[in-house]
């Protein structure tokens, strides 16, 4: 008698999954190829940093990018240049904040380059050095002058 411990994951189209669980990652658009309504899934581990950069979406149209289990930042999270996008720590109903930043040595989450219509939840912060959010001093390296081009919206 042969018996064999089988495991499968069903597909979904929908879903993109990324990371490793250790090191920096750095998701994209490009990277990703996520299109309206996908979910990019972010395996558990803990990471260095992650940065998620260059996401662009037209109003009405919205990208998520949540834990595959418990996804915990030793160094923190930047977001640059991302519209139209839900990031959020919600995807494992047995987690209530999936997105751990626990003794960072500086600002947990920066915003270097502007956000347009992006949701952060389901977060955790605990001993944070510096600020737990927060946007680098000028965005696209232009002085703010309370135009969109300036300035980040929408959060």
């Amino acid at each position: 008698m042969i018996r064999a411990n089988l495991s499968f994951v069903i597909y979904d189209p929908n879903v993109i999954r990324v990371g490793t669980g250790s090191g920096d990652l750095t998701i994209s658009q490009a990277s990703t190829g996520a299109v309206d309504g996908n979910v990019i899934l972010i395996k558990a581990g803990t990471y260095g940093r992650i940065t998620i950069q260059n996401f662009s979406y037209a109003s009405g149209t919205r990208v998520y990018i949540k834990n595959e289990g418990l996804v915990t930042m030793s160094a923190g999270m930047d977001i640059n240049n991302v519209e139209g996008v839900t990031i959020s720590g919600d995807h494992v109903p047995s987690i209530a904040k999936g997105f751990q930043f626990i003794s960072n040595p500086g600002r947990a989450i920066r915003i270097g380059v502007k956000m347009q219509r992006t949701t952060l939840k389901s977060m955790y912060f605990e001993n944070v050095a510096d600020l737990c959010i927060a946007s680098e001093p000028n965005i696209n390296n232009q002085v703010y002058d309370n135009t969109l081009a300036t300035r980040s919206d929408t959060i």
